[in-house]
């Protein structure tokens, strides 16, 4: 089983407006939406005592962990359930702040509770699957992510992290075909296109792995480990300028590896 890093799991946003707050909360989720985190703040700053407790809760904590105030939100989001116990959007916000404070069991325990509430909420199939590749069980993640596709076959992270099941169970062509899926349904998104490039390259597929990284780097053209991998393909064909080039690149985005390896190999 391969080492893996730990997966970016993705919020689905929820909009929910009463009373008052009718014009005010729909603001406020599009700025969280849009990762204006800091503005929705200061909004439920000024008018959260507007919005019921639950509702306050939540949107703080969604602000919280946009932020990275992880204990913050995780406080925010037990005092929405507290108040609104079947409410699975924030047991499930609440499972993926945990889970980027590494606190895995904790964060399959809110999970659960949200499919406990809502036993279609994709997202919270799709982290539990990325919680058992963290764990390294992918067999478990497959079961997982099927269940996540099956909720909504429109979700580009689900079929990431299929791709991820099938690459470490070694079904390299299913990999590839569920990879390709996430790109399709979220073009904007970099981690398939460099799953595809990885894979590509480990089976030295070169110029395919190249038709990847490509793409990755005219969508992000500072991406760290897209430049550094397709450095190393540049100097395996001999293109000791176009690796140059992509150490370069990588340096100024702080890469201390590429600073290295340019010092390494370029004049």
């Amino acid at each position: 089983m391969k080492q893996l890093k730990r997966i970016r799991l993705i919020f689905l946003w929820t909009c929910l407006a009463t009373g008052a707050w009718a014009q005010e909360v729909p603001v406020i989720s599009k700025l969280i939406e849009a990762q204006h985190f800091e503005e929705a703040l200061s909004r439920l700053r000024s008018n959260c005592a507007q919005l019921p407790p639950d509702s306050c809760a939540y949107y703080y904590g969604l602000a919280f962990y946009g932020t990275g105030q992880y204990a913050r939100a995780d406080s925010a989001f037990q005092r929405a359930v507290a108040v609104r116990p079947a409410w699975a959007a924030a047991w499930y916000a609440w499972g993926v702040s945990l889970y980027y404070q590494n606190r895995e069991s904790e964060a399959k325990e809110k999970l659960s509770r949200c499919l406990t509430v809502d036993k279609q909420h994709t997202g919270a199939w799709t982290a539990l699957a990325a919680l058992a590749l963290q764990e390294g069980r992918a067999r478990r993640a497959l079961r997982f992510a099927r269940r996540a596709i099956a909720t909504d076959s429109t979700y580009s992270p689900a079929y990431y992290n299929l791709g991820l099941a099938y690459l470490y169970t070694g079904k390299d062509s299913l990999a590839a075909a569920a990879f390709k899926q996430a790109v399709f349904l979220r073009p904007d998104w970099e981690a398939p296109y460099f799953s595809l490039a990885e894979l590509y390259a480990a089976g030295n597929m070169d110029t395919t792995a190249l038709y990847w990284l490509n793409r990755l780097l005219t969508l992000s053209p500072f991406h760290v480990e897209g430049l550094l991998l397709r450095a190393a393909l540049h100097r395996k064909q001999g293109n000791q300028e176009g690796a140059c080039a992509d150490w370069q690149k990588a340096m100024q985005a702080g890469s201390d590896e590429a600073q290295s390896l340019f010092e390494r190999f370029c004049p």
